[in-house]
């Protein structure tokens, strides 16, 4: 499920990549070729007003005001127009009244249009001309000229306005108009494929949900058979005893001490198979608080070895001088995860049969996995050690070596401190045994 889902996100972000690319192109490409053509249209509308400024009478110019020399002018504008297919060409005084026009209407009219750009006009009077931008007249695109007309004086008396072919300008809204509908409909795909991923990752973490809660009812379920499994061993052992002294009780009326050493040991075993499997299925989170690791150590491991021992195992202490004098962590739950190493070590020495084999239990400052400082807890035995193989099994639920174990200490151990934000691992110690190496992050618990 998780191959499908990647690859369903990999085609959608693709799909995505490619319509940006795609209109993002588009648009760079008509940009240019809309510019492209603004240049080649405002050059030939200025070649055009220029060259048809430079044909004009300027004797008729000054004479506009009477019929003849304007009919003549009229004539000449009117055969510029039929000759370059232009739209329009007319001149037209400071008030905007046209008073030559290439189609002649009979009568001045108004140029209102024309003052649509001050500044253009303004520097044309100035005898600069310009190139007007695009404008739209009913959704028809048009492009004037501006050019200065002199009398035989130098002065600007008129302006010659040269109007563009609308057919020639009318690509430019045509292609606009595709690239917005474009533009449209790939936003419309983008808007989909954004919805389908929110909907496909809610549904993959609706799925892994599901997966978690199965894996965890069957790991619970298969852990209760474990428990099961391994509380009937010490309560028939219990049963047993307790018979046997009841029948020798019954017979003698004295109690066999050696017997009745044996429960205890039995109740704790039991006590730390419900302990195991409690811990495991709660899952609780971590409540750190700020505590002092030199003295959360020297306790946990007083609470673990009250002599100074496990058993026959001796349990020694180092604490480095360089230990924050405060941290923050989960007490209770730090000292379980020391209680499980502790226990762990003093089995392997006493299933080694080491001659003065102990556990060492030490506090210092080493590094996480990310590089930065942490609080490192080590615990490291004279065992028989781990085989490199199994270093990362034995933190797997169930999996145990020991024939009275339940497989569950070191993997609540490792989530517990997985929790703090650390680790637990395990490697070689330097005289043979195993070295379990808890590490807290110091910015997570300073």
């Amino acid at each position: 499920m998780r191959r499908r889902a990647s690859g369903a996100q990999v085609a959608a972000v693709s799909a995505v990549v490619l319509i940006a690319t795609f209109n993002l192109g588009g648009w760079h490409l008509v940009s240019l070729a809309t510019n492209n053509l603004e240049r080649e249209f405002s050059r030939r509308l200025l070649a055009i007003g220029r060259a048809t400024v430079a044909g004009l009478n300027r004797e008729r110019i000054e004479r506009l005001n009477r019929p003849a020399p304007r009919q003549l002018i009229e004539a000449k504008l009117q055969e510029v127009r039929e000759q370059l297919g232009i739209s329009e060409l007319f001149l037209f005084d400071p008030d905007s009244l046209v008073v030559a026009d290439s189609r002649p209407r009979g009568e001045p009219r108004q140029a209102g249009y024309v003052n649509l750009e001050p500044e253009l006009l303004k520097a044309a009077w100035g005898g600069r001309p310009g190139v007007s931008r695009i404008r739209l007249v009913k959704d028809v695109p048009f492009m004037d000229a501006y050019v200065p007309v002199p009398d035989l004086s130098g002065g600007i008396p008129y302006l010659l306005a040269v109007e563009d072919s609308p057919r020639r300008l009318a690509v430019f809204e045509r292609i606009r108009s595709q690239l917005l509908i474009v533009g449209l409909i790939s936003a419309i795909v983008v808007l989909l494929l954004a919805v389908s991923q929110v909907l496909a990752f809610r549904r993959l973490l609706e799925a892994r949900r599901r997966a978690s809660e199965a894996e965890r009812f069957s790991a619970l379920a298969r852990l209760g058979a474990t428990v099961a499994h391994e509380i009937r061993n010490p309560l028939t052992s219990l049963s047993a005893t307790v018979q046997v002294v009841l029948r020798r009780l019954a017979k003698t009326g004295k109690v066999d001490e050696e017997l009745l050493r044996g429960i205890p040991e039995e109740v704790d075993r039991v006590d730390r198979i419900v302990t195991d499997f409690l811990a495991f299925a709660r899952e609780s989170p971590v409540t750190p608080s700020s505590l002092s690791p030199a003295s959360f150590l020297t306790e946990a491991v007083r609470k673990c070895a009250p002599e100074g021992r496990v058993g026959d195992v001796a349990v020694t202490l180092r604490i480095d001088d360089d230990l924050p004098a405060a941290a923050k962590a989960d007490g209770p739950k730090l000292q379980q995860v020391l209680q499980n190493l502790v226990m762990n070590g003093a089995h392997a020495v006493q299933s080694a049969e080491t001659l003065g084999g102990e556990v060492r239990v030490s506090g210092s400052i080493g590094r996480a996995g990310t590089g930065k400082p942490a609080w490192v807890i080590a615990v490291e035995d004279d065992g028989q050690g781990v085989p490199e193989q199994d270093r990362d099994r034995i933190f797997e639920p169930y999996y145990t070596s020991k024939a009275k174990g339940t497989g569950l200490g070191l993997a609540v151990a490792r989530r517990i401190a997985e929790a703090h934000g650390g680790g637990l691992r395990c490697e070689d110690a330097e005289g043979g045994g195993a070295r379990f190496v808890v590490t807290l992050p110091l910015e997570a618990s300073a």
